[in-house]
């Protein structure tokens, strides 16, 4: 019980803490949560600092063992698979001390089938909210052939080109609306270690026009995938096209080797689970929201 905790500092910090989770993914404990492309499109997609929603709990050898990830709405907490086992306990304590919400609670989240942290939470005194799930996880694997999916008429299927950035943009606004993500966050993300721009796809139609995206994350050490983020805008739906990126996203990380992919949505986003399973992927878990004891 020799850790010490610091604020999140710079890019260094995101391949620590990818670290963690890709081992995670490996070792089978925490593949259910975060993926280390979450992780990339959550800190560098918009303009945001870091420092305020991570704090890092390192080893007496300096070596970043756990982390929390506080987004406002929850609170997120991981620790490597070699770590103390009580070392998440703790840093759930700290969340509880210094993240606290307005209302003296703390939020969480927990999967069905993670019975070590949903014990963890239980002898705390967390309950379960909700009707529905916070999150459903899906997952393929990529071992087997996979199914010919044919592109809708006219439609092409690529990555995105470097002139296109600004209609790439526009699409992602459009489809996720109040998105903070700029023509500037974007262009930086295109530059950060985790980012493969041959996986950043986009379905475009005979005129031009840029009507459906997903980018897949691929995790080399721990030969998994995800699709983060995926969108059709309005326009464009019920064609196709979002199956078609997933296709093309599922192919082009099967050439690389990758084992396993993932996807999530939320889980009240029924059309979504439906895209998605018709693409093979299956429901993995379901994760929920977990709110402390208040306190004063």
């Amino acid at each position: 019980m020799n850790e010490t905790h610091r604020p999140y500092q710079n890019e260094g910090d995101v391949t620590a803490i990818c670290a963690i989770v890709s081992a995670g993914w490996r070792d089978g404990a925490q593949w259910q949560y975060w993926h280390t492309g979450d992780l990339w499109w959550h800190i560098f997609r918009a303009p945001t600092d870091p420092t305020a929603e991570f704090m890092l709990w390192e080893n007496g050898r300096g070596m970043v063992v756990g982390f929390a990830l506080n987004e406002g709405v929850g609170v997120d907490v991981y620790t490597h698979p070699d770590a103390d086992p009580l070392l998440k306990t703790r840093i759930l304590a700290w969340c509880e001390i210094h993240w606290r919400g307005a209302d003296g609670a703390l939020t969480t989240y927990a999967a069905e089938n993670d019975p070590a942290w949903l014990r963890v939470l239980a002898e705390r005194g967390y309950e379960r909210t909700g009707e529905v799930p916070h999150l459903v996880h899906l997952s393929r694997t990529l071992d087997e052939l996979l199914p010919d999916i044919m592109q809708p008429d006219g439609v092409t299927v690529r990555a995105v080109r470097d002139d296109e950035l600004a209609a790439r943009v526009a699409l992602h606004r459009a489809v996720w609306r109040g998105s903070s993500v700029t023509e500037e966050s974007y262009a930086a993300m295109r530059q950060v270690a985790g980012y493969d721009a041959d996986l950043d796809l986009v379905a475009v139609l005979p005129d031009g026009t840029l009507a459906a995206y997903c980018i897949c994350w691929h995790d080399a050490a721990s030969d998994t995938a995800e699709f983060e983020p995926v969108g059709t805008h309005a326009e464009y739906r019920r064609r196709g096209l979002a199956r078609a990126v997933l296709a093309e996203g599922l192919r082009r990380m099967q050439q690389r080797g990758v084992r396993t992919a993932r996807i999530l949505t939320g889980g009240t986003n029924d059309t979504a689970l439906r895209l998605y399973q018709s693409a093979g992927f299956a429901v993995a878990t379901r994760e929920w929201r977990y709110i402390s004891p208040v306190t004063r």
